[in-house]
């Protein structure tokens, strides 16, 4: 062994042993990490109004129309919007100007042709959300349950649906709610008028929620229906 070997030893030994004096080896540091990039922020959705297609009827109402509650006016999301001459009818005397000449029109975006109208539902609003009628078939109820299907597919759809109004043209059925009560009217052909109904018999002719508690009616045969306007609740 040579006298610079054995000297280097001796000195690792030493400092093994902890000698005073040792200089300790120096250790290289770990190169520098690059910092990481910050992550992305998640873009925050654009509120949008609900599509005509992901609309769903419940007894509390129908996507943010909820009933006892106004109706959201943010003109990028409302369903419906104030139009304050939409009923203005001189036939009633009603001009503009008149508290009755206003009401709430839904989107044109919910176009669609139906027994009633041109509208897949249509609402009445008195401070708040007192009725909201679907007319269209696109819509369907929690329990699938759509404008013209069969009489006997209400209580497959909603078997807790109760028969409240037994009528010589229509039948009516209400599932009972929080906030409000779905209504389920059907056709009847009546025995002496076998025709009355054409293709609609025994098919869903209407439905509607109100506030819970809210008597139950029928619209069929008479002109009890709502196109946004306060005198036609």
């Amino acid at each position: 062994m040579s006298v610079r070997h054995a000297v280097t030893v001796a000195l690792a030994v030493a400092c093994v042993a902890g000698m005073a004096g040792c200089a300790q080896p120096e250790v290289e540091a770990d190169p520098p990490q690059a910092s990481a990039a910050p992550p992305s922020p998640t873009p925050t959705p654009t509120p949008s109004r609900p599509a005509l297609a992901d609309l769903v009827l419940t007894t509390e109402g129908l996507g943010t129309l909820v009933i006892g509650q106004a109706p959201p006016v943010d003109p990028a999301t409302a369903m419906v919007t104030f139009d304050p001459v939409l009923c203005v009818a001189p036939e009633y005397d009603i001009e503009a100007g008149d508290p009755l000449a206003g009401g709430w029109a839904p989107d044109p975006s919910y176009a669609e042709s139906t027994f009633w109208g041109d509208s897949a539902f249509q609402v009445y609003v008195d401070g708040t959300l007192r009725r909201l009628e679907v007319y269209g078939r696109t819509i369907p109820t929690s329990g699938g349950l759509h404008i013209g299907d069969p009489s006997s597919a209400v209580l497959v759809a909603h078997p807790d649906a109760q028969l409240v109004i037994s009528g010589e043209i229509s039948d009516v059925y209400v599932v009972h709610g929080t906030a409000g009560d779905l209504s389920i009217e059907v056709t009847v052909v009546p025995a002496d008028m076998p025709t009355y109904w054409g293709d609609l018999a025994d098919t869903v002719l209407g439905l509607r929620v109100t506030p819970t508690g809210t008597d139950p009616f029928a619209v069929a045969g008479g002109e009890n229906v709502i196109f946004g306007c306060n005198y036609t609740p």
